[in-house]
């Protein structure tokens, strides 16, 4: 509800005079607004009328938006942690990739001990590997097919199985 002027409309009239109060409140109008007089809401900051409403946020509002700003935080932690376990399990697998790329390396440069002899254990990073080597024949005769499995201690199944192919006369024995 907005009020039309600043100041409030003189009485003309007299008692039981209603409807000509009306009409001489209804003349003042256009008078006012050409005098100068500005609109401005109602309720007035002194008070009148209905409680004036702030600018601020009530208590629910906050209570929402902090309600809010907890769930998406929440999706967001979420997130992040499954985002360093990937990069966990991408740098275990990784580590065991190097693992079984250097027993492949050294079964090519004849440095290979026990291929066909089980696990042995090998570190790399901060994980302790187990390392097995398989060696078998290829279609090539020259070649021979070396296949190196590579797990954690603590698993069954191997993290990485890399195959290679190293020359029959370096194979070890």
């Amino acid at each position: 509800m907005m009020r039309l002027f600043s100041s409030p409309l003189p009485f003309r009239g007299g008692a039981g005079g209603g409807a000509s109060r009306l009409q001489s409140q209804a003349s003042m109008i256009p008078s006012a607004l050409a005098s100068g007089a500005q609109p401005h809401p109602d309720p007035s900051p002194e008070g009148e009328g209905l409680a004036s409403h702030s600018n601020g946020f009530t208590l629910i509002e906050a209570m929402v938006a902090m309600a809010i700003l907890a769930i998406a935080t929440a999706g967001i932690l979420r997130a992040a942690e499954a985002h360093v376990d990937l990069l966990r399990g991408l740098e275990r697998r990784a580590s065991a990739q190097w693992v079984a790329e250097n027993a492949l390396a050294e079964a090519g440069a004849g440095m290979a001990s026990g291929a066909n002899a089980g696990w042995r254990d090998t570190p790399m990073l901060a994980w302790r590997w187990q390392v097995r080597t398989h060696e078998q024949a290829s279609a090539d005769p020259d070649l021979r097919q070396l296949i190196v499995e590579v797990r954690a201690p603590e698993d069954t199944a191997p993290t990485i199985t890399l195959r290679g192919f190293i020359d029959a006369g370096a194979a070890p024995s």
